[in-house]
């Protein structure tokens, strides 16, 4: 009989399917059986326009639960985990299911794992609910049976809260690279493409991502108009969606160089990549760092102290640009202008790029994370 591995996922995004795809068919093979449950997302979370449905998953009607400005989470889940050997969640202190998981893992019912980063990253460390939710997650995190970490820093994070090493698995957090290795516009192509969106600059750079607070979008128009007065035949493309958009609407209108595209996947993304020398994003950095090595395209973010583990995949000056002053606007537009105009850094960051696409690969993290569930089924 097949083993069985239940991954729990408060919603199930766009970049995150061929994850769940590529893993099903890996275990398949190693006769396990996965299977991904997924919530229905809430009205914030459909603003990023990212939602995706898997045909053999299952979907569940999440259900808030709000106590004192706080907001809770149940998952209906419990009825779909009969016979699951391993169930792998999602660290996070305001999700229910999690407590009871955790009880039925001390009564041997199951093993029970955990997915994340290791603590909240973004969180505003002097909130007192972030600190009363960091408490409860640190102690609930050290007594699962396994750890399946985002990165090597999440995976020091979990080390020091005395969480055995021989029981973390570093995933290496990536998305899918290879639409990226399938189609590279050539020279040809990248006219056709200018002509497709208006788009002739050569000094022109991309924003891709989601538009809400932590990214830092006033920040990021702000420093726009000032690269734009250093050089005249700057423009900006921002693709994304989220509930800043009405932000980025209103400068485009005022701004004939700023081009809001809204969300873009795939092909198009890619298009728009091709034209952006850099890929400008002075707030949280996240899976976005991947496309920027995929597509050559170098990242310039800021040393602020809530980017997400995959901060810890650039190199400054090999693969993408940390500016250590965070709060100053014109700092980091003077900071990309200077870029822009040194062929030599960028030919320098976009061989940096390359070497690292090679290095995080979508591959690479279904085997960690597939090896990870092998060794957490097979240790008592």
């Amino acid at each position: 009989m097949h083993q069985r591995v239940v991954i729990i996922q408060r919603r199930l995004t766009q970049y995150r399917k061929p994850f769940f795809e590529l893993l099903r068919k890996k275990l398949r093979k190693k006769e396990i059986d996965l299977v991904v449950i997924y919530g229905i997302p809430n009205k914030n979370e459909q603003l990023k326009e990212d939602n995706v449905t898997l045909d053999w998953g299952i979907q569940i009607a999440n259900q808030p639960i709000e106590i004192r400005n706080t907001v809770l989470l149940w998952q209906p889940a419990l009825r779909y985990l009969n016979r699951g050997d391993l169930v792998i969640v999602e660290q996070a202190s305001k999700l229910l299911i999690n407590y009871v998981l955790l009880f039925c893992y001390k009564i041997k019912r199951i093993r029970l794992a955990y997915w994340g980063h290791g603590r909240n990253l973004q969180g505003q460390q002097s909130s007192l609910n972030v600190k009363i939710g960091e408490g409860i997650k640190k102690q609930v995190s050290q007594q699962v049976h396994w750890w399946f970490a985002y990165n090597d820093l999440s995976a020091k994070i979990v080390r020091a809260m005395d969480f055995p090493s021989s029981r973390i698995t570093s995933v290496q957090n990536t998305v899918d690279t290879e639409p990226f290795t399938k189609y590279r516009p050539n020279q040809e192509e990248i006219s056709w493409i200018r002509e497709k969106y208006k788009i002739f600059s050569v000094n022109t750079c991309i924003f891709s991502g989601s538009l809400y607070r932590e990214k830092r979008i006033l920040f990021l128009l702000s420093a726009c108009n000032e690269i734009r007065k250093s050089i005249p035949d700057f423009e900006m493309i921002v693709i994304g969606a989220g509930s800043q958009k009405k932000l980025v609407e209103e400068a485009t209108r005022r701004n004939d160089w700023l081009h809001y595209l809204g969300p873009k996947f795939g092909k198009e993304k890619i298009e728009l990549l091709s034209l952006a020398k850099l890929l400008l994003m002075p707030g949280l950095v996240g899976l976005a760092v991947i496309d920027a090595f995929a597509s050559e395209t170098p990242l310039v973010t800021t040393n602020i102290n809530y980017h997400s583990p995959e901060i810890d995949y650039i190199v400054d000056r090999f693969n993408g640009i940390i500016i250590s002053e965070s709060k100053d606007y014109h700092i980091y537009a003077h900071k990309v202008a200077s870029i822009l105009k040194d062929d030599n850094l960028l030919s320098t960051l976009r061989v940096g790029c390359q070497r690292s696409t090679e290095q995080y690969t979508l591959e690479n993290m279904v085997s960690r994370f597939a090896n990870g569930i092998v060794s957490a089924l097979n240790t008592e």
